[in-house]
């Protein structure tokens, strides 16, 4: 049986999420942890190249502008009932004091961050988004605004696309001015989150 480590993994210079990539298209298995020893995995067939672990990463994190948007806003709202958990768990004198008015301010801010609604015709463009790690509770809000930039760059470079065809003589109608309001909206959203004061400690 042919084995190989994380170390070993991150020695093929894949890039971000290789691992998970690897484990999804069944090039790895990986076998029982040993106390003190790095996790190992079993491999299955032949890894694949760098190239070709670019390829697997793009069609693994190709989605839909519906589904990003719908992934970063329900991000925010676990962010707004994390928060409302956060200070039903403090004792009286700190809700009622600084810490406590911080954290509710941004728990109502999070709450009061409205969905865009999409046109249905932008709703399955086909977008490319590959998340960074996210660890922590502001990383979190941060990629989650990335996926509504990148949704709206791709519904940007639609419309973009959709303009020219027609000035090509493009018989097809598509909704460019809804799709760019949309894509404004998007960034206006992203904007609104990434000005939410996220309370100490709570962000770590």
């Amino acid at each position: 049986m042919e084995t190989i480590g994380r170390a070993g993994i991150t020695r093929k210079k894949y890039g971000p999420w290789a691992e998970t990539i690897l484990l999804k298209n069944e090039f790895l298995k990986r076998l029982p942890s040993e106390k003190g020893k790095q996790t190992t995995f079993e491999i299955l067939k032949p890894l694949p190249s760098v190239e070709e672990l670019t390829t697997l990463r793009i069609k693994h994190f190709t989605t839909t502008v519906g589904s990003l948007v719908g992934e970063a806003f329900s991000t925010f709202q676990d962010m707004a009932s994390e928060l409302g958990d956060w200070y039903d768990n403090l004792p009286e004198a700190f809700q009622n004091g600084d810490k406590g008015s911080e954290i509710d301010e941004a728990k109502s801010n999070f709450e009061n961050l409205n969905e865009v609604d999409l046109p249905e015709s932008a709703d399955e463009v086909k977008v490319v988004f590959i998340p960074e790690y996210t660890e922590s509770k502001a990383s979190r809000v941060s990629n989650a605004c990335a996926q509504l930039r990148a949704a709206a760059e791709a519904l940007e470079e639609e419309a973009n696309e959709a303009e020219e065809g027609a000035g090509k003589g493009d018989a097809e109608e598509k909704d460019v001015d809804g799709w760019q309001d949309a894509a404004d909206e998007l960034n206006a959203a992203a904007d609104e989150a990434e000005g939410i004061e996220i309370p100490g400690a709570f962000g770590s």
